[in-house]
């Protein structure tokens, strides 16, 4: 899929956003504190981890940092993010292989079974609904049995009313960006949120996805406005 939406200033400034997201570290902590919580038991010297659609290394930083055996293949088709991934991430050396790839092209290059963990946060919602529906059978084949799936994204409540009520309350934190003299952040990220709203994945929809594929104790592990963790055990 070439969804090119971060090749512009929302790539170049994407870490902005957390100035409209109060909760954003907590949400990105929250992923490697699921991530340290289902190693503490895993005994083996290595660990897989594909962090899929790795922006600017942000996620993949709490991903390294959640246990010293764990290397990830960090995969992202933007230039501008990968970029500065780069800095951010050289610091975990050999730890690290970051591939420029569409992120289902890479999942469908991957040997069966070879993954402990597939992570991603904030891309899923991105996807058509065509394009995420092969990819989550991908990813049940790429994981090893008792392989973790964990996803944190905008995934819209079930209920409609509250969806709407996150949206509503989100497009107006976007005035942020104008009060420090960015209206071309805000009109950047209300287009992005508007047109996501086309192919929004709902919080039931990715939980029924995960269980029809054979997924085991799905749950939902945060929500905080937009923002939602759900996790599955291959």
């Amino acid at each position: 899929m070439n969804d090119s939406r971060f090749s512009n200033i929302l790539g170049e400034d994407y870490d902005l956003l957390k100035i409209v997201i109060p909760h954003h570290d907590e949400f990105q902590d929250k992923i490697g504190e699921v991530i340290k919580n289902y190693l503490s038991s895993l005994q083996t010297d290595t660990i897989l981890a594909v962090d899929g659609g790795v922006g600017t290394g942000l996620t993949t930083t709490r991903i390294l940092s959640a246990d010293k055996r764990i290397k990830v293949i960090g995969i992202d088709n933007e230039e501008k993010t990968l970029n500065q991934a780069r800095q951010i991430l050289k610091e975990f050396g050999e730890r690290i292989d970051l591939r420029k790839r569409d992120l289902l092209e890479a999942i469908e290059a991957t040997p069966s079974q070879s993954v402990d963990i597939f992570a991603s946060v904030w891309v899923i919602h991105n996807f058509q609904p065509s394009y995420r529906q092969i990819l989550f059978s991908e990813i049940a084949r790429v994981l090893k049995i008792g392989g973790l799936f964990v996803s944190g994204d905008n995934y819209a409540r079930d209920n409609d009313s509250d969806h709407k009520k996150d949206l509503e309350n989100r497009i107006r934190e976007f005035t942020n960006f104008e009060k420090m003299g960015r209206i071309d952040l805000k009109t950047e990220w209300t287009k992005h949120c508007i047109e996501d709203e086309k192919i929004k994945i709902t919080e039931g929809e990715q939980m029924k996805i995960l269980r029809k594929l054979g997924f085991k104790d799905v749950s939902i592990q945060y929500r905080k406005e937009m923002e939602a963790i759900i996790t599955g055990v291959r």
